[in-house]
């Protein structure tokens, strides 16, 4: 079977994070969920972007809607969980004057500690 056009747009977003394109791979992933809104990959690729571009907290509601269009992944669970718990600790890292708006990494963050996400 030939693939759809929607993951062909997909397939593109992976290649475009890997270049350290993910501001032009988040286009293509909005242009995806755009062309199918229920597509689970596309809303998993436009998470990948936005996690590409340090927007851990639209990271999550992507992850988090990818999750829902399909709740039989455990990826998409998993890292809903995983940039939630990041976007919390840094959030929390703020309020505290600890961290200005994208100053830590994703690695900071887990290594400081943060807490586990609600279940979905």
């Amino acid at each position: 079977l030939a693939p759809s056009r929607v993951e062909l747009y997909c397939n593109a977003v992976v290649a475009l994070i890997r270049l350290k394109r993910s501001g032009e791979g988040l286009q293509v992933a909005q242009e995806a969920k755009r062309r199918d809104p229920l597509s689970a990959k596309a809303c998993y690729r436009e998470a990948q972007a936005f996690q590409g571009m340090g927007k851990l907290d639209e990271a999550s509601a992507s992850y988090w809607e990818a999750f829902r269009l399909d709740p039989t992944s455990k990826e998409s669970e998993k890292k809903f969980r995983e940039m939630f718990d990041l976007a919390k600790a840094r959030h929390a890292l703020k309020a505290e004057g600890f961290v200005s708006k994208g100053e830590r990494s994703e690695q900071d963050l887990r290594e400081w500690g943060a807490e586990e996400a609600p279940a979905p």
